[in-house]
């Protein structure tokens, strides 16, 4: 009954990796959104628009926030895969 609990949960455990990864590749497009955005700003900079000293930048910080956030994303999976190894390999020596 143990081992039959300790599998359950080790799926669980590969399920929720699976879903970091379902989470980062989600955020894909929100970076790219980003890009855009910040794509149309550099238009708007380059044509001397009125605002383009406050367009400039909030797209510096726009990206500097999504670096910070994909450096966190990143770090968090990177953590999470580790964990999951570690349990894995746990499991295979407790058994």
């Amino acid at each position: 009954v143990v081992s039959h609990s300790n599998s359950i949960y080790r799926g669980q455990l590969m399920s929720d990796s699976g879903f970091c990864r379902l989470q980062l590749f989600d955020a894909s497009g929100a970076f790219k959104e980003i890009d855009r955005l910040v794509s149309l700003a550099g238009h708007f900079v380059s044509s001397n628009h009125y605002a383009s000293k406050e367009i400039s930048h909030d797209a510096h910080r726009l990206e500097k926030d999504r670096n910070a956030f994909a450096s966190a994303l990143a770090e968090r999976t990177r953590i999470l895969a580790l964990a999951s190894k570690f349990y894995v390999k746990s499991e295979d020596v407790s058994t």
